[in-house]
């Protein structure tokens, strides 16, 4: 289950007192049993039974709504909340419930509507306003409204949310910003909060590299492909790290990496055709400039470093030429 939906998953622990206290309908009941045992398609037959025999049974479709969220099926999941809403436009929950799956269907307008319905329906004292803060400024970010999802995380994290989507979004959204400390904390507290996956290590690695902290960028590089060891941007930016504290030939091995895991990685050959450069292998960075330039022809550098190494080797009528 993704972690997103923990949210409707926990509202949903009220929902079979709710079956047996104000329905009489047994399909109902039935159908919160199945859900508790994970038997989400048994469920789903249920609670179809029950609005068969009551068609305005709000909490069979508030119910089935999360055997369809458990089955991936998002837009049936909807559907059923859209039911909630018609009967009863009065109640938070499903607006609240409505606004995660849509932001996972990428229906950011939308979610963002749900989430405005969400506040107008509770008060700033319920268990979730930092949760729904984290979605809408999650949408807003993506809608390209920066400002907006900044304050929306900001109250997020200032109402007392502490989880680590909040912090890793905010984090992502200020390195976008190029507020590169900001990320780092916020990236670190996301680590702290026990954040542990290869991109959690790998963003907080660039924003120290950003901050020209190549050592410790390298090392969480490292813990990055330690998680992941395809990760090629992780290999290409520790790569790229090492360069700066001339560190060429642990350099050559990240690069060399990368062009195992990606043969047909442009990159890969550059980077490593240009620390080649540095050592003075000037051979094997004319070869690797020339593997660089034959999958992508639009790196002037590849050319540029490829007409220094024929001048270091003394075609220097070759060295010269330029990318046509």
């Amino acid at each position: 289950m993704n972690s997103i939906y923990w949210v409707i998953i926990a509202l949903s622990f009220a929902l079979p007192l709710l079956c047996k206290s104000q329905t009489s309908n047994g399909f109902c009941t039935l159908g919160q049993e199945k859900l508790a045992k994970n038997d989400f398609k048994g469920a789903i037959i249920d609670f179809s039974n029950a609005i068969e025999k009551d068609p305005k049974l709000v909490e069979a479709y508030d119910s089935r709504s999360i055997a369809f969220l458990e089955l991936g099926d998002l837009n049936n999941s909807i559907s059923d909340l859209n039911k909630v809403i018609e009967i009863d436009s009065t109640k938070w929950t499903p607006f609240l419930n409505r606004a995660i799956i849509r932001v996972e269907l990428k229906d950011y307008v939308n979610a963002i509507k749900d989430v405005n319905t969400f506040f107008k329906l509770t008060d700033m004292n319920n268990l979730y306003i930092g949760f729904a803060y984290s979605r809408r400024g999650f949408s807003k970010q993506n809608l390209g409204d920066k400002t907006g999802a900044m304050l929306d995380y900001n109250e997020s994290i200032n109402s007392g949310y502490s989880f680590t989507e909040v912090f890793i979004n905010r984090g992502k959204l200020k390195y976008e910003l190029k507020d590169f400390s900001g990320a780092l904390k916020d990236f670190s507290k996301a680590i702290d909060l026990g954040a542990d996956n290869a991109e959690i290590y790998y963003l907080r690695g660039k924003a120290k590299h950003d901050l020209h902290s190549y050592h410790t960028a390298i090392q969480d590089y490292t813990e990055s492909i330690r998680r992941d060891t395809t990760n090629i941007n992780a290999y290409l930016n520790r790569g790229n790290a090492k360069s700066f504290i001339f560190d060429y030939y642990g350099a050559i091995k990240d690069f060399t990496k990368v062009i195992e895991i990606d043969p047909t990685d442009a990159m890969g050959y550059l980077n490593r055709g240009y620390m080649k450069l540095y050592i003075k292998d000037n051979q094997g960075a004319i070869l690797d400039c020339n593997k660089a330039i034959a999958i992508n022809p639009n790196y002037p550098s590849a050319f540029l470093i490829r007409g220094l190494s024929k001048i270091y080797l003394g075609f220097k009528s070759e060295g010269y030429n330029t990318p046509q």
